[in-house]
């Protein structure tokens, strides 16, 4: 499946990728200010904005994903520029295809596996919630799990909550769409 993206401007092009819990409009003071000397993409990440989610969820596979949605573009070589996880994503892309990287901007991450594991709280939240009335609609199995048992658990992202309202009860509760 291909990326949700938005391309504004024209000229050599520039991807912007964000960070976990984010969606390409996250970047768009940077994108807007670009875009008069540049073409401008900026993309969803899987598990983000209007991007599907896939079962497998690792930095590799996000470059993978920037990389199809390259090719689908016709762009040949490129000006990286991601912020925090989506740093990460564009630090992977550049290792496993320097060939595409034109430059390689990094914001608000470093190129090293911190260890700490910065959102395991927020996940433990959404756990808990999820017990009390969440439902999964649309999630695939293994992305849930691997969110709770991963050691990288900041390159996940849970963002679809939407309320519903379940046929046995009255009352709203939350779902994971």
């Amino acid at each position: 499946m291909l990326l949700n993206y938005k391309s504004t401007g024209e000229g050599k092009p520039v991807i912007l990728i964000h960070g976990l819990f984010g969606s390409l409009d996250n970047l768009g003071l940077l994108g807007k200010a670009l875009s008069s000397h540049y073409r401008v993409i900026q993309i969803d990440l899987p598990n983000h904005g209007m991007s599907y989610q896939p079962p497998e969820f690792t930095y590799q596979s996000l470059a993978a994903d920037v990389l199809a949605l390259l090719d689908h573009l016709d762009l040949e070589k490129t000006v990286l520029i991601g912020h925090s996880m989506g740093g990460k994503v564009a630090m992977a892309l550049a290792q496993q295809h320097p060939e595409r990287v034109e430059k390689l901007i990094v914001l608000d991450m470093a190129p090293y596996d911190y260890g700490v594991h910065r959102h395991k709280n927020v996940f433990a939240g959404l756990t808990a919630s999820q017990k009390k009335r969440w439902h999964r609609a649309r999630m695939p199995k293994p992305f849930w799990h691997n969110i709770l048992l991963s050691r990288v658990s900041d390159s996940f992202c849970l963002n679809r909550c939407t309320e519903v309202k379940p046929a046995a009860t009255s009352g709203a509760s939350t779902s994971i769409t």
